[in-house]
């Protein structure tokens, strides 16, 4: 048998497998096999190495995406063969033949009744691969008033953020001409029109993308987009907190296939914020330039009151015809900036930012109920949660009530810092430690016995 490289268009090296002989000659010969070609000069090889490339941008999605979820059983079930499953699903999406996989609902009570969609790990890759390429176009789009969801600009960038603008507005509080409206838009995500969304963003994308595979992106997105997760979805929840706690506005149920967003999926949060940068330019076009967002919640800086409520019904008429959403009507405060304001979990007052209200009424109830219960873990973990929300602003003497009453109970398992923002468990009584002790003494006691049997042979 011969091995046979190519050497030109007529010639090419021979090697005789069973001697090792090595030598120059024509490809006529007979009694050969080819069994390597020059990849490179092969006609198809640019496809395939398009798709190797495109195969690897899946394995990316999906090594970040397992990183974070391994925890959860359906998705370390897929890890058993992710390596083989993504290459799968990545030739589906390049084909076209992907299907979108039928995920979980469910009902969450905290803040307020809403309902949540869970996609399977194996759409949540390519959630991840579509995200990863329109983030930096959403990035280029959006203003600094959009502030969810974007890395460095969560709640806490907001709050910050509100605080500054009256600062700079009212020339460090010696000016009187500014109020503030802080608005909502009715069952924002259920409304949202996917067919604006998609315009939208496909006029983004040829704008501004200018990565591989921009056919494969559009189509992608809009799958997603325009995808029903209620018709597929397994309701994790009893479906009497749907009948009873969830309005028929707030739910995908009910909705036609060209309206809602499901809440919960990755592109869903994304898409939502576009929404929200072009309703920030609806304001921008009757003169209110400065409104901050985080998702539907906004506060917009008025100068002249009067003005603003002269031109506040064509606005609302605008963000309803031309995006499809509704103002609240009985979320609406506009108020004058000396008189305070509460933006997403925190309310400020001349200068001094404070924590709201719900949330300290949560925190009380919660840790309540975990010291009637006596749950250590469940008291040092919902500490630190809140502690370290609070410890952002004006709260010391509210954290300091807290921490007393918390010593009272657990004063021998834990303790705080000195800033009262954590919770520190005693070794003896952090499990997590025990068990690492116990693991350094297995370990001690079996090379204590391999070295009394070493001994004894």
């Amino acid at each position: 048998m011969d091995y046979q490289n190519q050497y030109n268009a007529s010639n090419a090296w021979n090697v005789n497998l069973n001697n090792g002989n090595v030598n120059n000659n024509t490809k006529t010969n007979g009694n050969q096999v080819r069994l390597v070609s020059e990849f490179c000069k092969d006609p198809e090889a640019p496809g395939a190495l398009a798709f190797l490339e495109f195969v690897t941008s899946f394995m990316e999605a999906y090594k970040k995406c397992i990183k974070t979820k391994i925890h959860n059983p359906n998705a370390a079930f897929y890890a058993l063969r992710g390596l083989i499953s993504t290459v799968e699903l990545a030739e589906e999406v390049w084909n076209g033949t992907y299907e979108i996989q039928g995920g979980i609902a469910f009902t969450v009570r905290k803040p307020v009744w809403r309902e949540c969609f869970a996609a399977t790990l194996r759409d949540r890759i390519p959630h991840d691969w579509v995200m990863d390429r329109e983030i930096p176009v959403f990035e280029t789009f959006f203003s600094d008033a959009i502030t969810a969801n974007r890395k460095g600009m969560g709640t806490s960038y907001a709050i910050e953020k509100v605080e500054e603008i009256i600062r700079e507005m009212t020339e460090d509080y010696t000016r009187n001409d500014l109020w503030l409206f802080m608005g909502d838009f009715q069952g924002f995500f259920m409304n949202i029109d996917k067919r604006i969304l998609m315009r939208k963003v496909r006029e983004l994308n040829a704008k501004y993308y200018r990565g591989p595979w921009p056919e494969i992106l559009d189509r992608l997105f809009a799958q997603i987009t325009f995808n029903c997760p209620q018709e597929k979805a397994v309701k994790r929840s009893p479906q009497y907190t749907w009948d009873e706690y969830i309005a028929p506005e707030k739910s995908l149920y009910g909705r036609d296939k060209w309206h809602g967003l499901a809440i919960g999926n990755l592109p869903s949060q994304w898409s939502a914020c576009v929404i929200i940068m072009m309703a920030v330019e609806i304001f921008a076009r009757y003169g209110i330039a400065v409104i901050i967002t985080c998702m539907d919640d906004f506060i917009a800086f008025v100068r002249d009151k009067e003005e603003f409520l002269r031109v506040l019904p064509a606005i609302g008429r605008d963000l309803k015809e031309e995006l499809n959403i509704t103002l609240h009507p009985r979320k609406r405060n506009l108020q004058h900036y000396t008189k305070g304001w509460k933006f997403v979990g925190a309310k400020g007052r001349n200068g001094r930012t404070y924590v709201s209200d719900r949330t300290i009424r949560s925190m009380r109830a919660r840790l309540h109920y975990l010291c009637s219960v006596h749950d250590l873990e469940g008291v040092w973990r919902s500490v630190n949660s809140y502690f370290g929300i609070m410890a952002h602003y004006a709260t010391y003497n509210i954290r300091k009530r807290e921490a007393d009453l918390i010593l009272a109970e657990f004063g021998r398992e834990l303790y705080f810092d000195g800033n009262l923002t954590r919770s520190i468990l005693r070794k003896r009584y952090n499990q997590r430690e025990r068990v690492k002790q116990a693991i350094r003494l297995s370990r001690k006691q079996n090379i204590n016995q391999v070295n009394q049997y070493r001994n004894v042979a």
